[in-house]
Parts: structure tokens; C-alpha cells; sequence
């Protein structure tokens, strides 16, 4: 049977309708330049890996930048995404998070929560009790960029948030400059790998905050497909609760599963 007009008009509708998915543009992705070297153990590259594997539609255009200038070209527009991204006040003013029905970052939609701790010299004084830091004297050390940094002020301890190097803050916390350094739970577990520093650090106190991390989109991706962001929001939390991501997770952070009791 001939192929009708009518036949031919259904398929080229068919193909409008399906070119929106299959010739989506690339999402533009920057990562923090320092995770670069982490591909195949942060968590949050495995996460956007289950999502590219669940839809093959969906394909991301990675960048590695420093952090500082990722965000900032989220915030221009000249990129779509900023991988793995705390919420502050100041980023939530250029990036677009996703928000629960107050209007507040939605923790049920993160990428997964780490905390911080509090490293001192072995013996040192400077101590974090849960609540404020005591006979603490000089600054604490910050990678720069992190938003613990903010988190810190608001205690009242000076900072120390000039590079953006680890090496470099370590260097300033053997030479005295500085009482401790606050540094992410994964980041703690790499320096008590190595011998050199697990006989020189030790916590200073419990875990310092716990922060979630999202994928934060620039404010032209939403505007231009608010539904796809909000599809990849959801996504990626069903992704984060699938036993595949919780064993990568608790091992990223050195535990096993069984001992990973709360969501990632």
C-alpha cells in the first residue's frame, strides 16, 4: 500500500515532535578543576554518568575550570551548569537551585550532603566543641572558593581563604601560620592515607556542618527549559537513593554501607 499524504504528514509531526529530545543542545558543564583527577571516584561524576546511561538523549559538554571562575560564568550565562555546588546567599543570587515550597534550597533534590572537620597539629590547643571554637588565635585555613568560608565568619574566627591550592594551606598549617584547617570529610580521608600527615593532624572537634550539594543551573537554562531542569532534578535524586550510587558513596568516604545509615 502507497504511502499516504496523510501517512507523511503524521511522520513529519512525529518529527517535530521528537526533535526537542533528540537534538537537545549539550548541556555546558564546569566541574572544579581540583576534581579532575577524582573522575573515577567523586560521586558526583558518577552521578551525571547514571543519568547519561538512563537517558541517552541527555549528554553534558564538561568543562574543568577553577571554581571560582566556574561559578561565575554559571552566573553569566556562559555556562549551563556548575557541578556539585553548595548553596550561599551570594550563589543563589546568579545560580538557580532547585527550592522546596518555602522558597529554600530542596534538600530532597540534592547531588549528596558532606560535612566538614576541623584538622589541627597533633597536641595543639584550638578546638571546635559543636557549638564555637575555643583558643583559637590565628586563622583557620580555607580552600578558596569553599563556602565553609562564610560559614566560619559567622563564628567570629578570622580566615585564611587565599589560594585555592591544598598543598599550599597545608604549608601555611605546618608553618604555624595558621591554628587548623577545615577541610571536607573525602579530603580528610586522603590526608589519613598518607603517613606524612596522619601522624601530624588529628580532628580538632565532632564534624563542623553539613552541607548538600546540588547541580546548579545558570538562570538562562531555566528560563529557557525550567521543565528539563526540573526533570534532571529529580533524576538525579532517584539516582542518589540506588544501591550502585550508595556503595560508591560510602566508599568515596571510606566506610561501607551498612554504616552509611542516612540518605547520601
Amino acid at each position: 500500500m502507497p504511502f499516504g499524504v496523510s501517512g507523511r504528514i503524521l511522520l513529519w509531526l512525529s518529527g517535530l515532535l521528537l526533535a526537542p529530545v533528540l537534538w537537545a543542545a549539550p548541556i555546558r558543564l564546569c566541574h572544579n578543576q581540583q576534581l579532575s583527577g577524582l573522575a573515577d571516584r567523586e560521586p558526583a561524576f558518577l552521578l551525571i554518568n547514571l543519568l547519561q546511561a538512563d537517558n541517552p538523549a541527555l549528554s553534558f559538554e564538561q568543562h574543568s575550570l577553577p571554581w571560582l571562575r566556574c561559578l561565575a560564568m554559571v552566573a553569566a550565562g556562559e555556562m549551563d551548569a556548575a557541578l556539585a555546588a553548595s548553596h550561599t546567599a551570594e550563589r543563589g543570587e546568579g545560580l538557580r537551585f532547585p527550592l522546596d515550597e518555602q522558597g529554600l534550597p530542596d534538600h530532597r533534590l540534592r547531588m549528596y550532603r558532606l560535612g566538614y572537620l576541623f584538622l589541627r597539629p597533633k597536641d595543639a590547643v584550638a578546638r571546635w566543641n559543636g557549638r564555637s571554637f575555643m583558643a583559637v588565635e590565628r586563622p583557620i585555613g580555607v580552600q578558596r572558593g569553599h563556602a565553609i568560608a562564610d560559614y566560619l565568619r559567622t563564628l567570629g574566627v578570622a580566615v585564611d581563604d587565599g589560594t585555592s591550592d591544598a598543598d599550599a594551606l597545608l604549608a601555611k598549617l605546618n608553618y604555624g601560620r595558621l591554628d587548623g584547617i577545615a577541610v571536607s570529610q573525602p579530603h580528610w580521608r586522603d590526608l589519613m592515607a598518607q603517613p606524612a600527615w596522619a601522624e601530624k593532624l588529628e580532628p580538632g572537634g565532632p564534624a563542623l556542618m553539613q552541607r548538600d550539594y546540588f547541580l546548579a543551573f545558570s538562570s538562562p537554562f531555566v528560563e529557557r527549559d525550567s521543565e528539563r531542569a526540573q526533570r534532571i532534578w529529580t533524576d538525579i535524586a532517584r539516582w542518589r537513593e540506588s544501591a550502585e550510587f550508595r556503595r560508591a558513596f560510602a566508599h568515596f568516604l571510606g566506610m561501607s554501607t551498612s554504616d552509611l545509615n542516612a540518605s547520601p
